[in-house]
């Protein structure tokens, strides 16, 4: 059985959308479009339009997003479940944060809510069941 190449960028796509979907018709309260840049390797750019319900997340930037957020890869997993939190992260200079405050306030507040948190913690026990 041949193994498949494992594609990080894929990875991260797929958990990102997990967690804007979990979210449900609550992303739509950010109304905005925001880019996700992930560095700590080949850099990678997800934008994700929050204006609809699922959230859209596509690769590559966005021309009209409002907010950019510069993250460290190994960072992404904590910050989407809210083991990080955004302030903080702002703060200690592990988040790079430009464009409208406003939005990542929406942003920040979403998700600190446990929906995202429930809806890696269904990934990761889902794996687990899976690998056994």
């Amino acid at each position: 059985m041949a193994i498949a190449h494992f594609q990080p960028e894929l990875a991260l796509e797929v958990l990102l959308s997990a967690v804007m979907a979990a979210h449900g018709e609550a992303t739509l309260r950010v109304d905005a479009v925001f880019q996700l840049v992930l560095a700590g390797g080949p850099e990678m750019v997800l934008s994700v339009d929050c204006t609809c319900v699922p959230a859209e997340i596509r690769r590559g930037p966005h021309d009209g997003a409002e907010l950019t957020l510069v993250l460290h890869r190994d960072r992404l997993l904590p910050l989407l479940s809210g083991e990080l939190d955004v302030e903080r992260a702002c703060d200690t200079g592990e988040l790079e944060v430009t464009g409208d405050p406003e939005v990542l306030s929406r942003l920040a507040t979403l998700w600190s809510t446990r929906r995202g948190t429930d809806a890696l913690s269904l990934m990761i026990e889902r794996r687990r069941e899976e690998a056994l």
